[in-house]
């Protein structure tokens, strides 16, 4: 479970918490992936491979990759945010959950961390922030 509450914004808040850190990720994301396997993602879909090559932050990235990541052509950021928000899917886990989070996060910052929804909603669970511990 992540306490982010919206995982399209813990990938945006990126831009301006950590700029140095997202333009490294989009870098390696572009030349160990998408570049090494432009081939095959073409033969898929080569206007999502071209969107993915001309994101500027980690959400467009997220956004254009969609189509690859949801197995559906024409696929969008929305439905691939909406499909791996964690959150959305925390009322199945029925054991005791530690929730970890710390301040220095810069995917999931502790500004988006919701102790008031996971303590009233998930049952068993606890979110504990730290000072630091990254991600």
């Amino acid at each position: 479970i992540c306490p982010a509450w919206d995982v399209g914004s813990a990938f945006g808040a990126m831009s301006e918490a950590q700029p140095a850190a997202e333009r490294a990720m989009l870098a390696q994301i572009r030349s160990r992936f998408v570049r090494r396997n432009e081939r095959l993602l073409r033969a898929y879909d080569s206007a999502a491979v071209d969107a993915c090559l001309a994101a500027q932050s980690l959400s467009d990235l997220l956004a254009a990759h969609a189509p690859f990541a949801m197995r559906r052509r024409g696929a969008t950021g929305d439905e691939y945010f909406a499909a791996h928000d964690p959150m959305a899917v925390r009322r199945n886990v029925s054991v005791p959950v530690l929730v970890l989070n710390a301040e220095d996060d810069f995917v999931c910052p502790a500004s988006l961390a919701r102790p008031d929804v996971i303590v009233r909603e998930q049952p068993g669970a606890l979110l504990l922030n730290t000072k630091s511990g990254s991600h």
